[in-house]
């Protein structure tokens, strides 16, 4: 499952805290509270042809260019010179292979100067968690300082995609989509250190699975804290 590749190919920083609180909420109401927050997170003024783009939480820097990248089967992804690289180019091959089937070698160079790429590209001068995308028309760029900054831009890269790419069955996108990535450039760090959300088990039993989906929505949306609420006194 996701949560078990994140756990065991990234270690993201989510940090369990437990904390007892007196209010609890129905299950029924956990998605529609995570999406109403993280889109308050993600709200602001956008220009005239950046609104249509569907990023949450919206990166500080955004500009958009004429023209697409596009994604085949003969993609391959390019990882950084040094090793921390790894995890997160193959977490982005994970995310990939589910909607498209399409199996991306990881190299460490490039054959050609016309082959579609999407390049892990190390830059010291970031911070831990800031990261830069700049797309061309023959590949997407992922600057970073290490591999907090590389998985928030793969998060980023997964939101410019087509929506279909979030399916995990092949068999049911249709095969006449066409994977692109819109030309941009694209600045971004966390503005907060502490971002989180909270999730109560302690009067509404979740199971193992939900856990983990919930978990992955935190990550994908670039929080960094899951607060678990386990007992209260009344148990």
């Amino acid at each position: 499952m996701q949560g078990d590749l994140l756990s065991s190919l990234y270690h993201l920083p989510i940090r369990m805290r437990l904390f007892a609180w007196s209010q609890t909420l129905p299950r029924r109401s956990v998605y529609g509270l995570f999406v109403v927050l993280v889109a308050m997170l993600g709200y602001q003024q956008t220009a005239l042809g950046q609104s249509t783009l569907d990023l949450i939480p919206w990166p500080q820097q955004l500009e958009v260019h004429e023209g697409v990248w596009v994604m085949t089967a003969s993609t391959v992804i390019v990882r950084a010179e040094n090793d921390a690289s790894e995890a997160p180019a193959q977490l982005l091959r994970h995310y990939l292979h589910g909607a498209t089937a399409y199996d991306l070698p990881i190299i460490s160079e490039v054959g050609g100067e016309d082959v579609s790429r999407l390049v892990f590209a190390h830059d010291e001068t970031l911070g831990p968690e800031a990261y830069r995308i700049s797309v061309t028309e023959e590949e997407v760029q992922m600057f970073a300082g290490g591999p907090p900054g590389w998985f928030h831009a793969v998060q980023t890269v997964r939101q410019l995609l087509p929506p279909e790419i979030e399916h995990t069955d092949y068999g049911l996108v249709r095969q006449d989509i066409e994977w692109t990535v819109p030309r941009v450039s694209i600045e971004d760090q966390p503005r907060f250190s502490y971002r989180g959300m909270h999730l109560d088990i302690a009067r509404h039993f979740q199971e193992v699975s939900f856990v983990k989906e919930y978990i992955d929505l935190l990550a994908r949306h670039k929080q960094n804290v899951f607060h678990w609420h386990l007992t209260e006194d009344q148990g």
